[in-house]
Order: C-alpha cells, then structure tokens, then sequence
C-alpha cells in the first residue's frame, strides 16, 4: 500500500439499524467501520473527501449506487476507496474482481497491505462464510417445521403490543374494496343515463356539458370533465364500442 493523500469512504450497513450506529451484534455497524476509517486517516495524515452509506447486504449482487457514486469520485480525483473491512464492500468474488478492474485503488482497514491476490482470497472466504450462514439457516428452519415449530407472525406473543398490525394489508384491500363500492353506488343513478348518451353517439365534451348543466358532480363535488368522465365510464361501463368511439373522437378530422 503506497501513501494515501486522498481519500473516498464507503461504508455499506445490512440495514437501518446498523446506519444508525447499532451493530446487530456483528460490530461493525456505522460507529465501528468510522472508527476503523479515522485510524487510517490519521496514520496517513489524509483527507476523506467524500463518503457514501449503503444499506444493503453483502451477498446481493446488483447495482449499488452509493459504491458507483464513490467510485465515480474516485476515477475523477485519483482518490483511494477505503473500505473498514472487505466483507463491507462485497461477499462476493466476482463482484470484488470487477471492482479492481476499475482500476480505482482501494484498501480495506482490517488488511490495508493486502495485494490483489490476497483481496480475492479473502473475498472467497467471505463468499463462502456467507454462503454457509444461509444454507445452515435455511436447513434450521426447514427442521424447525417438520418439527411442528411455529415461525414469523405465527409464533406465540409475536403479536403482542403490535396487534393494531395484524391484518394491515387485509384491512387496505378491504378498505380499498369499500371505496370502490361507494363510488359505484354514487354514480349508480347516472349509468343508465350515460350508456344511453354514448349508445346514441354523443361525444364525451357533449356528456360532461349535460352533466355540468344539470348541476351533477363528482364524488369529489366537482364540476365534470372529459377526464373523470372517462374514468367513470372506464371503469364502471368498460364497453368496447364506447371506447372505440372515444378513440375516433381524438382523430383530426
């Protein structure tokens, strides 16, 4: 590792916890990793110029944005990427290889005289470590099933003092549900009449101005326009002939 004068943070959390310093029992949440950053800097004597936070997990192989931000920075200051620890950057072998053909010099603070070799052993290591906590973990769990255990929203006291959560999605599509039969039943009355206008050929600029003339108006008490007309009729008249008209309608003449 060659003297550092410059440089770009990138600091990577497995989720909102850990940005906020609490480290989930891995210590290595937002306040570790700074620390680990801020001892290089001083035995460099260097400047961060720029930091980035991603929340995201290690194994996940697509895009992060807040690395591509960094590297940017990187690429156009000639600035070093520091990582606190090279599983914070990726446990991902080939995700570490494309990082070093970016050509962006970077040094992990728990091995910062790492050659390249080194890197991606010790990337394949973490791959492996990673891989392994999953597939132990999923084979836990599938015992725990076929031993009757109960998991997630399904184990005992999970709901308790997060009752008013229960069924929260049930209760949106029902509300949702409920919503859309009210304003079926508001424009019920007016149905008829309107399949009968656009049965007889009347243009929808025809329709709202009889409606506004007969001082009918949205759900919402406002005047009607072509738009919330269509809507309507969209929804509650779904006619093929009735929207083969309105399209002839919007063709120049």
């Amino acid at each position: 590792m060659g003297e550092i004068n410059q440089m770009v943070a990138y600091y990577r959390v497995s989720d909102e916890k850990q940005g906020d310093g609490k480290s989930s029992g891995t210590g290595y949440g937002m306040d570790a990793q700074e620390r680990m950053v801020e001892c290089l800097r001083q035995q460099h004597g260097a400047t961060v110029i720029d930091s980035q936070i991603e929340v995201e997990t290690g194994t996940k192989k697509r895009s992060r944005p807040k690395l591509l931000a960094a590297l940017a920075k990187c690429q156009a200051t000639g600035a070093t990427l520091v990582v606190a620890k090279l599983d914070r950057l990726a446990r991902n072998v080939a995700f570490i290889a494309n990082l070093m053909e970016a050509k962006v010099p970077f040094v992990c603070c728990d091995n910062p005289h790492a050659t390249p070799l080194v890197l991606h052993i010790m990337a394949a290591v973490a791959e492996a470590e990673a891989n392994f906590i999953s597939s132990r973990t999923k084979a836990g769990l599938e015992s725990a099933k076929l031993k009757g255990k109960l998991l997630g929203s399904a184990r005992p006291g999970h709901w308790d003092g997060k009752e008013h959560l229960r069924g929260f999605n049930d209760g949106l599509k029902k509300a949702a549900r409920e919503k859309s039969e009210l304003a079926e039943s508001y424009y019920a009355h007016l149905l008829p009449t309107l399949k009968m206008m656009r049965d007889n050929g009347d243009s929808y600029d025809q329709i709202v101005a009889w409606l506004n003339k007969h001082n009918h108006n949205t759900r919402m008490n406002k005047p009607f326009c072509k738009s919330s007309l269509h809507r309507i009729m969209a929804k509650y008249l779904p006619d093929e002939n009735m929207l083969r008209v309105e399209v002839e309608e919007k063709v120049p003449a």
